[in-house]
């Protein structure tokens, strides 16, 4: 296939081959595939800019909550298990591998224990300790929430936590780039 290649003429007006001029729209719907995609690359890298300057703005207006250069970071809560008395934040009950969900169930099982019964069945108790995990790390607070708005569902009980990036002199570099291209 023959592509047609548009030049503008002296006066910088694009002309078909017949010297006819093209309206914008003409020229993106007539121009040459190879134009096209260049079109649309400059359009993603506008929008793209568009979305640095917002966080560039966030960054620069948002509260650091008193730490130098933050990393806001989504952490979720875990349940690990652990010996009863190691500092246990709490128990679950177990039958046949699956946690016991019924919470009154949960309860007859504990009066049990408390009252030192030793036939549960084919319970077991365990205990667990509560820890904060991370899940990921984002330049402002407002892109840990809209994490959390999108991902949230999948995670259960989070918290947007802001740690220091002492040393870190590549996310540093970074984030200070960022913070420049604010308009």
């Amino acid at each position: 296939m023959n592509e047609e290649k548009y030049e503008p003429d002296e006066r910088g007006k694009y002309t078909d081959r017949y010297g006819n001029k093209l309206s914008l729209h003409q020229m993106c719907c007539t121009a040459p595939m190879w134009t096209q995609r260049k079109i649309l690359a400059l359009e993603e890298k506008l929008k793209c800019l568009d979305e640095l300057n917002e966080i560039s703005h966030s960054i620069n207006t948002q509260d650091n909550r008193m730490t130098d250069q933050p990393i806001f970071i989504v952490q979720k809560k875990i349940k690990l298990n652990c010996m009863e008395g190691y500092n246990e934040d709490g128990h679950w009950w177990i039958k046949d591998g699956e946690e016991e969900t019924n919470e009154l169930r949960c309860k007859r099982l504990d009066l049990l224990l408390e009252n030192d019964w030793r036939e549960y069945g084919n319970y077991e108790k365990v205990c667990y300790q509560e820890h904060w995990e991370f899940v990921t790390a984002c330049f402002t607070e407002q892109g840990c929430k809209d994490f959390i708005a999108i991902e949230g569902h999948n995670l259960g009980e989070t918290r947007i936590y802001a740690d220091g990036s002492y040393r870190n002199l590549e996310f540093r570099k970074v984030r200070d780039f960022l913070k420049g291209i604010e308009k």
